[in-house]
């Protein structure tokens, strides 16, 4: 990727940002939920998921 414009291509290696840190904290904490969800789901909706 090149945002100099001449004749040369300069070639840039993609790096880890902040927004793939972002994603996976957003994931953890997806899958945090949904496994309270599933743990709690007796309590709270009446249902056993496990059976």
């Amino acid at each position: 990727m090149s945002r100099i414009a001449g004749g040369d291509v300069v070639r840039v290696a993609p790096t880890n940002n902040v927004f793939t840190g972002l994603a996976a904290a957003g994931f953890v904490a997806t899958l945090a939920a949904l496994a309270l969800f599933v743990f709690k789901a007796k309590e709270v909706l009446g249902v056993n998921l496990w059976e």
